[in-house]
């Protein structure tokens, strides 16, 4: 069975929202509907919502969630902010899912050259 990218498993130790931290940092520019989704998920707080959106530029926004509210949250605030990413960000998302499936294939065959 195989699970979505957003989640880890044996082979996929980093989580993808880990995974593509900068890219996430540098990309997402309507920050506010991914606060508005990670608060009525309960992922962070009024008081978080509140300070994030103070913050002017969406990168500043973005560096702040992850480094204030998003690690403490752990894989379950990961995996939120994965799905709510899909909805409000897919073509970075479908970008990023395939650069990840091209990463897998380049590794898979270099491994098979070994072998």
């Amino acid at each position: 069975k195989r699970q979505p990218p957003g989640l880890k498993n044996e082979a996929n130790t980093e989580h993808f929202v880990d995974k593509h931290r900068a890219q996430l940092i540098w990309s997402v520019t309507n920050i506010k509907p991914v606060l508005d989704g990670l608060l009525s998920c309960d992922v962070i707080n009024n008081k978080s919502y509140d300070e994030i959106m103070s913050i002017s530029s969406s990168m500043q926004k973005m560096r702040a969630l992850f480094n204030r509210h998003l690690d403490s949250s752990g894989d379950l605030g990961k995996n939120i902010l994965f799905t709510i990413l899909e909805a409000h960000a897919p073509v970075l998302m479908t970008y990023l899912k395939s650069k990840e499936h091209e990463n897998i294939a380049a590794v898979s065959k270099s491994l098979n050259k070994l072998f």
